[in-house]
């Protein structure tokens, strides 16, 4: 309740109730300490500072609170005070490396420059427990990748471990005179597993007069991408642009299968999901800015460039809604926090956050749902469902969604 009510602005409440919880809870330091950040989460230093103290009175032996109050108190610019608990939480072992160059910037700042280089010299990274984390890193990739690689050697007869088709094929379909930032399917190349790895094969060893390896025949297509980049660096630019935006738009672009068939055309109870990408991108963009923590600036920013960073790694390639879903997940979360934060300050009276918020939501919301004009793989599904109603022997049908792809497709005599 208390910590609700800190979120809420309603400071002299939530001190209440902190008073009746630290009157019955058996660690009444953890009390003070967990509504400390809570506080400062909300840019109440001095009143964080406060709990921060009591929270080291009533435990003297945490650590931890040493740190939280020194890191307080240095950001608070008054480095003085911050020294005693940076010390304390140095030398019990306390977040090592933040604490002791934290350590040299409040004695830096405290005048007392002899001291904050002598601390800075028997300071030492600890590296061990982030090889450690590496070592768990490439554990995970590995165990992400082996189910690709056995899948690759069963279905093609190659050991491709790193994708489901040559990265440099992916390359040049995104990149080339024809491209338009989705996936168009390359002349002489089936568009399907077996299809790209023998005719990209067979593309790439009669253009070199040589045989190929994966390897050499994937460097065949980044340098044929690579060169239209090159003599094109304008067009080239204006359609990596595109595919970024094309990354953040609410449309379906389809790969293999129609969202918005399944969606609507075959009556599935994916047409009840009514949240999807039209709110959550402009939703999730602006809780990642409304919402943003007020400490741990770098976790939170590490954290939220995956976002940006998957898109751009996307649109080096082609855009499509499958590649698009990853960052739904994070989006989620944004609009999630969007909602929470817009909900406080209209509990609060902030009304020009609540406007301004209001405002890029909606320029946003236009922008991602702007039409696309792109294919969005109904008329082909259409068509696959007349096919496959064909085999079923179900005629009748068949016809009627013969009837309704002609509708839509771009070429009815196919």
């Amino acid at each position: 309740m208390a910590e609700r009510l800190v979120t809420l602005g309603r400071y002299g409440e939530a001190e209440e109730w902190v008073a009746r919880a630290a009157q019955i809870y058996p660690y009444p330091g953890v009390v003070h300490f967990r509504v400390a950040q809570r506080l400062l989460a909300h840019d109440q230093s001095d009143a964080a500072i406060a709990h921060f103290e009591t929270a080291l009175q009533l435990d003297p032996s945490q650590a931890v609170a040493d740190y939280a109050l020194g890191e307080t108190y240095l950001d608070a610019e008054r480095p003085r005070e911050a020294i005693p608990h940076l010390r304390n939480a140095l030398d019990a072992g306390v977040r090592v490396d933040q604490a002791g160059y934290d350590l040299v910037r409040a004695l830096g700042a405290a005048g007392d420059r002899a001291e904050a280089v002598r601390v800075l010299r028997t300071l030492r990274p600890a590296r061990d427990e982030e090889v450690d984390r590496w070592v768990a890193l490439a554990l995970g990739v590995t165990l992400a990748l082996t189910p690709t690689t056995i899948r690759n050697v069963v279905v093609s007869g190659y050991w491709s471990p790193l994708t489901s088709s040559h990265g440099g094929l992916n390359f040049y379909v995104g990149n080339n005179a024809n491209a338009d930032g989705t996936y168009r399917p390359v002349v002489g190349i089936s568009p399907n597993m077996m299809g790209q790895q023998a005719d990209t094969r067979a593309v790439a060893e009669r253009a070199t007069g040589r045989r190929l390896d994966d390897g050499g025949v994937s460097w065949y297509f980044y340098e044929l991408a690579w060169t239209w980049m090159r003599e094109h660096p304008m067009d080239a630019a204006r359609l990596f642009a595109r595919k970024l935006s094309l990354m953040f738009s609410a449309g379906y672009i389809w790969l293999n299968y129609s969202y918005p068939f399944f969606a609507r055309d075959a009556r599935t109870l994916l047409r009840l999901l009514l949240v999807g990408p039209w709110v959550l991108i402009p939703l999730g963009l602006v809780g990642f800015v409304v919402a943003a923590p007020g400490t741990r600036r770098w976790d939170y920013v590490t954290w939220a460039s995956f976002v940006p960073l998957y898109g751009l790694a996307v649109a080096i390639f082609y855009v499509t809604d499958r590649y698009q879903l990853p960052i739904l997940i994070p989006l989620c979360v944004g609009a999630g926090a969007a909602i929470d934060a817009l909900a406080t300050a209209v509990s609060l009276k902030r009304w020009r956050a609540v406007a301004i918020a209001t405002a890029a939501f909606v320029v946003l919301l236009v922008w991602a749902n702007r039409p696309l004009r792109l294919d969005d793989g109904v008329a082909e599904e259409r068509i696959r469902m007349a096919e496959r109603l064909v085999t079923l022997g179900r005629y009748g049908e068949a016809e009627e969604w013969v009837a309704r792809a002609a509708q839509i497709y771009p070429y009815p005599g196919v």
